[in-house]
């Protein structure tokens, strides 16, 4: 994540983690999940960047929601 610290990555994929775990089944629903969490002062990350980072994480696309792909 370019202008992004170590720190403030690692932060960001804990929050998708845990956005997933607690049911969020899309980039929006994970971003929706993070907006309501961050503390004040916090920026939350891009769309584009949840995103990208749920494709790391082995999610695709299907339909409206995201599903981990079983290899």
């Amino acid at each position: 994540m370019p202008g992004r610290t170590f720190e403030q990555s690692q932060k960001i994929r804990t929050w998708i983690e845990s956005a997933l775990s607690d049911g969020a089944d899309s980039p929006t629903n994970v971003l929706e999940w993070i907006e309501q969490r961050i503390s004040k002062g916090e920026d939350a990350p891009a769309l584009a960047t949840v995103a990208r980072i749920m494709r790391e994480m082995g999610y695709i696309p299907v339909d409206h929601k995201w599903l981990k792909r079983v290899k």
